[in-house]
């Protein structure tokens, strides 16, 4: 009701509420310059008025609410900005430092130093004997090891300090997230009576405000006013009183939650923030981000409640005997891989050994381990692939293995992993090339590996660029200089030994002729491969197709295996003689001796002694170019009494041909030097060596080794047998029956010393041991098999002829007819009224090809084994056919050709044409006593050994009546079981075929084996049913063949072990040609070629640019950040203004209120004033 009463209560009224704005006013003024704080105002409204006779009458003012102004939306926009620039920030902090560390402005940047190293090599490949280029290439290369080493060590260290850094804002983000739920608390107690609590609110969206800086959040308010806090995607971090935190643990950051789990944070899931930018950072820097993983979903619990872990024990787990483990997936290149593991022993066995068996079974292309009770794999490559995992059968809950959320894949490396895969690829490359090179000197003493292993392959650095069946060249001097290459063959399974490298080594010595322990031999100490010479020996290395030698760290340039550890090998640092710039495969070889120009006696001779036959003669001269072409044929006559000095002195009157006896008695065949004619070689022949040649005989009785001719026929003497040496021969019947072939006379075999010194010799007149009525090839066998020196036999049309206990020093032997001549290394025999010549062939030269870049040329596609391009010669030709083989037309696509060069020597030497780039010539000859054939080579994609023969078979030819025996063996060998084939007389080889590809020991409806005959032929043995006890493991991975025939005719193990060829050395012990040669820089050549050579493994790029890149893409990132920070920091600020114009205290507002608000209260007190003394008045009215 209006009145006094009611004026003195509006003035009363007005003022508290003028007061209050004063009050809050002041709070603006106070806290203009406090961050976060939003301006509050007293919102005033008129009280509810009061009826009175004139109406409505007001009430005076009250105050609503003590208002704050705070845009929402604005605040979280700003928020979101936060969280961006905190980002940016933190990267560009970081990739400043990244770019001083990739900073390439100075002379000592990594491009200059790579630049000079291989212009190092350049310079040595221009004088390769030169020892200072030597010493110039390890400083060069020691300059380059060292910035590299720096480079790595400079991230490491600020992979360290970015731990640092986010240690600081794991702790920050934990106490801003317990900070913000007390603040919620404070908060909801002080609204519940339907104020707001605007400081407190001020304060939790400051806090918000630094924590979007340090993190990507999401936030609402409940219906209470408290804030719940969302991290990246959708990790809680706040829901009102309750806060949840982060855990680092080195550089990794988890998410923990209340009951213990966690969850691993990434730059995928925090996108933004301080934290995010950190995170982004590590995830360029640091190497585990190279590598992808596949985690199990489910954490294992072991019965006492703790989390499985490695070396729990299957009993531990209550896992019976027997128990099986059985998983599938593919490896980084997709491959798809399975296996089992049986828990045999509960009490010993453990998790770990599970883990192995996976790591075996994915060939040790992953790393399995165990991390807070889950199963993890881990890539060993870098970079994008196709891992995956499963258990198809477990007795522990793993869990699955396809949720994204749990697995890591990698899109491209990142920083440290490009510079580690450059540095990497430098050591790889480099010491790919240096490792099969050869300094100014062989090695000798000991030389002994730079990588140390515990015992298998699988340890040592570069493993998964092993070729396992892959071959090196070993090359071994003996102390009187000459020089032997021997193949080393690999076969080896994944899990193979470095032992297992060392017993091969050796082997192949052995098999070569060499005794490993008095010369060059192959071991291991303390882990580590070491190569040993006796005094005097020495060895080196060349085409190691294998890779053995960079991951044992053999003949190396880098030691070390990344970044971190590169070095210059210490060995060369104190002898830079063994920088390796020559090779010692060949782009031309040329033998050491004169071949074909020069013959001179062994023997001294006497011009008086007689040669001359019964009748007069014509003797032969057959003159050839350098090409192996028949240039002419001349002849002198020899009469029958003529002596040796008469006949020389007729050689010596033909043109282009030199006969005479020297000062040391001994007589000489040559080539005249002095000849316009282009004469290279030349051969002795007569017409009928029936009844000439008593000269010929002569000549080779005292060691002059000119081949021998007949003139329309074959040759009486090829030449080849002293520089052979074979101790066995084959001939080819050409599918003619041996009872059919008759033969009369004499079949004479003389032994010889390795100097070609006779040592004796053993006629042999057959009779007719078979019963036939006549003397045939037969009994010509059975006579030679019956001597106690020889052994021979005839098997499927093949006769062969070998030592067996020859006279004490016997090097080699020959074969000689009973004929005037008395032809060397044929028969002749009557085949049905038609006379048949019977030769043999008395060894193999094997080619073995390289491409430019050294990978190895295979001639024959048909199988999975490299074959050389081979040359087979024979008995029925002369020296020349060395020459001729190499030319023929059908062997031109070898890449390789033949010539004598002008001081008569063999000169062999890459065309230019197809692929063939260098060779290197070994010998062979075939096993002809094979009692076992095995499965001596290996196949990495059945992990199973197998037969193959290197010579052709036919699947018509014959076997005796004879049990086989098929020993089924482990990997170790030991046996598994036997199953055995009975054959009968005549059974052929499809036959045999047939009974091998029936063969199922298991009885599971699978063979065991699969036989055959590939594309060119050749007989070939796998293992078809590598499982036989059915529990998903392989357990058949090789076996052997074997007969209880004891004689080698109508033995397939014997038929097949003679088409297998084994080392022999005769000939290039004799050729040689393998010194190092003065100026080869080949190898030089390749290593400073290797700046230009675009490589796989850098994505076609060359070592140089890749490194640019590398260095470009830090830059180009660094500058988008900046420029990114720039942006958000020029929007930030625009931001701020918009919401500084809504929340921001004026002072100017600020005052102008105030003087408003002091007046206003003025005015009211006077009201009141004005009411009291109406008042007054009334009440002294009334008296």
């Amino acid at each position: 009701m209006a009145g006094i009463s009611s004026a003195l209560n509006i003035a009363k009224n007005a003022l508290l509420a003028f007061q209050t704005q004063v009050h809050v006013t002041s709070h603006n003024v106070a806290n203009v310059d406090t961050e976060g704080y939003s301006r509050q105002r007293a919102i005033l409204s008129p009280f509810p008025p009061s009826p009175s006779p004139v109406g409505p009458i007001g009430s005076g003012v009250k105050i609503e609410e003590i208002k704050r102004y705070f845009d929402a939306f604005l605040e979280a926009s700003l928020n979101l900005k936060r969280s961006e620039l905190g980002l940016f920030s933190a990267e560009e902090t970081g990739l400043k430092l990244v770019e001083n560390i990739f900073n390439e402005t100075q002379d000592t940047g990594l491009s200059r130093l790579l630049n000079d190293f291989f212009s190092a090599w350049q310079t040595l490949s221009n004088r390769a004997e030169g020892f200072s280029e030597r010493r110039l290439v390890v400083e060069k290369g020691k300059l380059l090891a060292e910035n590299l080493r720096t480079k790595f060590q400079a991230l490491r260290d600020l992979e360290s300090n970015i731990a640092l850094k986010l240690k600081g804002v794991v702790d920050r983000i934990n106490d801003l997230a317990r900070e913000i739920a007390e603040l919620n608390l404070q908060i909801t107690a002080t609204e519940t009576g339907g104020f707001k609590a605007n400081d407190l609110r001020d304060q939790r969206d400051r806090l918000i405000a630094e924590l979007s800086k340090l993190a990507p959040i999401r936030y609402f308010e409940n219906k209470d006013g408290a804030y719940n806090v969302v991290l990246g995607r959708g990790f809680n971090l706040v829901d009102v009183d309750r806060a949840w935190e982060l855990e680092l643990a080195g550089t990794r950051v988890y998410w923990v939650g209340h009951q213990g789990e966690r969850a691993r944070l990434t730059g995928q899931e925090v996108a933004g923030g301080e934290l995010g930018g950190w995170l982004r950072l590590i995830e360029q820097i640091s190497d585990e981000w190279n590598h992808e993983y596949v985690s199990g979903t489910r954490t294992v619990i072991r019965p006492d409640g703790k989390p499985l872990t490695e070396d729990t024990t299957f009993g531990d787990l209550n896992i019976p005997t027997g128990t099986e483990f059985r998983f599938q997936g593919r490896d980084h290149f997709g491959n798809q891989v399975s296996g089992v593991f049986q828990v045999t022993d509960p009490t010993t066995q453990n998790i770990r050994n599970l883990l192995d068996e996976i790591e075996r079974t994915f060939g040790f292309t992953v790393t399995a381990q165990i991390e807070d009770g889950r199963l993890v794999l881990i890539d060993q490559y870098r970079g994008p692939g196709e891992l995956s995992f499963q258990f198809t059968q477990s007795a522990l809950d793993f869990g699955r293995f396809d949720d994204p959320t749990q697995n890591y894949r990698v899109e491209e490396l990142n920083l440290v992993g490009k510079l580690s895969l450059f540095a990497e690829e430098l050591i790889r490359t480099m010491n790919q090339i240096h490792s099969q090179g050869v300094g100014l000197k062989f090695f000798s003493g000991e030389l002994e590996g730079l990588y140390q292993t515990d015992r298998y392959l699988k340890n040592l650095p570069f493993f998964r660029d092993l070729n396992r069946t892959g071959s090196l060249f070993l090359w071994v001097k003996d102390p009187e200089g000459k020089i032997t290459p021997v193949r080393v063959e690999f076969n080896l399974t994944a899990d193979a030994t470095l032992e297992e490298v060392a017993e091969t080594i050796n082997q192949a010595l052995q098999a070569r002729g060499f005794d490993t322990a008095s010369s060059v031999r192959a071991l291991v100490r303390e882990g580590r491969l070491v190569f040993r010479s006796a005094e005097g020996w020495s060895f080196a290395f060349s085409n190691d197709t294998s890779g053995i030698l960079v991951s044992a760290g053999i003949n190396t340039f880098f030691s070390g295996l990344d970044a971190a550890s590169i070095e210059v090998h210490p060995l060369l640092s104190v002898h830079p003689e063994y920088v390796a710039a020559a090779r010692l495969d060949r782009e031309a070889w040329r033998s050491a001796p004169d071949l074909f120009r020069t013959y001179r006696s062994r023997d001294a001779v006497s011009a008086a002694d007689p040669v001359g036959d019964s009748a007069d003669y014509e003797l032969y001269v057959r003159f050839y170019d350098r090409r192996g072409q028949m240039v002419e044929e001349q002849s002198v006559t020899v009469t029958s009494s003529d002596t040796l000095g008469e006949v020389i002195s007729k050689l010596d009157q033909l043109e282009g041909l030199r006969a005479y006896i020297d000062g040391s008695g001994h007589l000489v065949l040559a080539i005249d030097p002095n000849t316009s004619k282009p004469y290279a070689h030349f051969e002795l022949g007569v017409t009928d060596p029936q009844t000439q040649g008593t000269f010929l005989a002569y000549l080779r009785d005292h060691g002059l080794w000119a081949p021998q001719y007949v003139k329309k026929g074959s040759q009486i003497f090829s030449g080849l047998e002293p520089l052979v040496k074979p101790t066995q021969y084959v001939a080819d019947l050409g599918g003619r029956d041996p009872t059919a072939l008759t033969f009369s006379g004499t079949l004479t075999v003389r032994f010889f010393d390795p100097e070609g010194n006779p040592l004796g010799s053993q006629s042999f007149i057959p009779t007719d041991t078979n019963g036939n009525g006549r003397i045939d090839l037969e009994d010509l066998v059975t006579a030679l098999d019956g001597s106690s020196k020889l052994k021979a036999y005839t098997d499927n049309g093949k006769l062969v002829i070998a030592l067996e206990n020859p006279p004490t020093g016997t090097a080699y032997f020959v074969l000689e007819e009973d004929d005037k001549a008395r032809s060397w290394g044929r028969i002749s025999l009557d085949d049905g009224g038609s006379p048949y010549e019977l030769t043999f062939t008395a060894g193999t030269l094997e080619n073995w090809l390289y491409d430019k870049i050294g990978n190895p040329l295979d001639t024959d596609p048909h199988n999975a084994v490299v074959d050389p391009f081979r040359v087979e010669l024979t008995t029925d030709q002369g020296l020349i056919q060395l020459v001729k083989k190499y030319n023929a037309v059908e062997n031109q696509k070898y890449g390789l050709s033949a010539e004598i060069d002008t001081n008569g020597r063999l000169l062999v030497k890459t065309t230019g044409l197809y692929d063939t780039a260098s060779f290197v010539l070994t010998e062979a000859g075939p096993q002809a006593f094979a009692t076992e054939i095995s499965s001596d080579r290996y196949d990495p994609e059945s992990g199973t050994f197998f037969f193959i023969t290197d010579l052709p078979v036919s699947g018509t030819d014959t076997f005796d009546t004879q049990t086989l025996t098929v020993t089924y063996r482990r990997a170790d060998g030991t046996v598994l079981t036997t199953q055995t084939i009975n054959l009968n007389a005549g059974d052929t080889l499809n036959d045999l075929l047939a009974a091998l590809n029936a063969l199922d020991a298991d009885g599971d409806g699978v063979s065991d084996f699969s036989a055959g005959l590939d594309d060119s032929g050749r007989f070939y043995l796998t293992i078809k049913d590598p499982d036989q006890d059915g529990d998903g493991a392989p357990d058949l991975l090789r076996f052997s063949l074997t007969s209880d025939l004891t004689s080698e005719e109508g033995n397939p193990v014997a038929y097949l072990g003679q088409r297998r060829l084994a080392p022999a050395g005769g000939l290039l012990n004799a050729l040689q040609g393998f010194d190092l040669q003065p100026g080869d820089n080949r190898n030089a050549l390749r290593l400073a070629d290797l700046s230009q050579r675009r490589l796989d493994y850098l994505g076609e790029a060359s070592l140089p640019d890749y490194y640019a890149s590398v260095v470009a893409e830090v830059g180009v990132a660094g500058k988008r950040v900046s420029e990114s920070k720039s942006f958000l920091e020029d929007l930030l600020k625009q931001l701020q203004l918009l919401r500084d114009s809504v929340s921001a205290v004026s002072l100017d507002e600020e005052m102008a209120n105030l003087m408003k608000y002091q007046q206003a209260f003025a005015a009211a007190a006077k009201v009141l004033t004005a009411s009291d003394e109406m008042l007054h008045t009334l009440i002294e009215a009334k008296r």
